[in-house]
């Protein structure tokens, strides 16, 4: 197949999954465990952040795949534009992982991972193929009988403490509060087999905005 049309594939690929910029880590140290409950808990966190999020499984590194949810509102969006064109979009992905990073260290500090943006042909090639196997492996709900129901109060204060990253206080709304507390309700579930009730779970006959 000539270079043009390997492109011309490449770029349809791309564009039908809604893939503009990559983050990957590199896990040295058994941070994710074998039924991604962890990668459930990352995925969630960059999911609320100002891109679209989406999974695709490699051996052995874990790649998240980000899309400009802007740009693809355009018909003359091609994944092949320049990364001047977004400058926003762009500084969200480096936000994300660093992101990523943080969340990584507070659910295991003694974690060992390396986290980078690859260029997008040196991953999809290999990836965009095995991307229907994954999701299918890919477990629709982690394990519960290990749930425990005792978050310390430090470990409250941290989590907190990190969601404020993600959502800054400016782009608070009604109702943002029950989208803060699902974020902190995931981490403690997949991150550390944790059973937090929100307050509008706690007190159902309560309306919270």
């Amino acid at each position: 197949m000539k270079t043009f049309e390997i492109e011309k594939e490449l770029s349809n690929a791309l564009y039908a999954f809604n893939i503009d910029a990559l983050i990957r880590i590199r896990d040295y140290s058994g941070f994710f465990d074998s039924d991604m409950r962890r990668l459930r808990a990352l995925l969630y966190v960059a999911s609320n952040c100002e891109v679209h999020v989406s999974h695709l499984g490699t051996v052995p590194d874990v790649i998240i795949s980000l899309g400009n949810p802007e740009a693809h509102k355009s018909w003359n969006y091609s994944p092949s534009s320049e990364r001047n064109s977004f400058p926003e979009f762009y500084r969200e992905v480096i936000r994300v992982g660093l992101l990523l990073e943080k969340l990584i260290l507070l659910i295991d500090p003694q974690a060992n991972v390396k986290i980078d943006y690859p260029d997008l042909k040196e991953i999809i090639d290999r990836s965009i193929s095995n991307y229907e196997d994954f999701l299918k492996e890919f477990p629709e709900e982690g394990q519960e009988e290990c749930l425990s129901t005792n978050v310390s109060d430090e470990l409250h204060e941290s989590i907190s403490s990190f969601v404020g990253l993600v959502i800054p206080r400016q782009n608070y709304m009604l109702g943002t509060c029950h989208w803060i507390w699902n974020m902190k309700k995931c981490i403690l579930r997949y991150g550390f087999n944790l059973d937090w009730k929100t307050p509008s779970e706690e007190h159902p006959d309560v309306l919270f905005d």
